[in-house]
């Protein structure tokens, strides 16, 4: 519910499994019947994990890019605004948001994702993804 405040232990449902995440950096993954207290209680060690939406917000993204440096991992979100690309123009994206992460925090995103797509291709079927062509290189 928008602007609303939830308790949350640290453990995300993802389909048959929960990720769980502490702050030393540690993700395990376990099966619902493992999860006596998926929504509310104490996490590891005691502490909560209060989810604060009441400033959140919603965007749509049909593009991705990232970088990254020793200390960062960048992901730039966009929209595909191109609708005829035969006209030789290129393709515009309109980007729309950069998160900013610590490599840390990028490599459980990577574990939550995985899942995610696991469990959405055990459901839907496989995502074939085709290499993008690479750009001509101009003199």
């Amino acid at each position: 519910m928008p602007g609303s405040r939830s308790a949350f232990s640290g453990r995300l449902a993802v389909g048959e499994h929960t990720l769980h995440s502490n702050s030393r950096g540690r993700v395990s993954q376990m099966s619902d019947s493992d999860t006596t207290q998926e929504h509310s209680g104490a996490a590891e060690g005691g502490q909560r994990v209060v989810w604060d939406d009441t400033q959140m917000r919603t965007t749509f993204a049909n593009v991705v890019n990232g970088t990254s440096t020793r200390e960062e991992v960048t992901l730039l979100f966009g929209t595909n605004k191109t609708w005829n690309t035969s006209a030789g123009r290129g393709v515009e994206v309109a980007l729309s948001d950069r998160i900013i992460l610590t490599p840390y925090a990028a490599k459980r995103l990577w574990i939550l994702l995985s899942a995610i797509l696991q469990n959405y291709e055990r459901n839907h079927g496989e995502l074939k993804i085709e290499p993008a062509p690479r750009p001509e290189k101009t003199n």
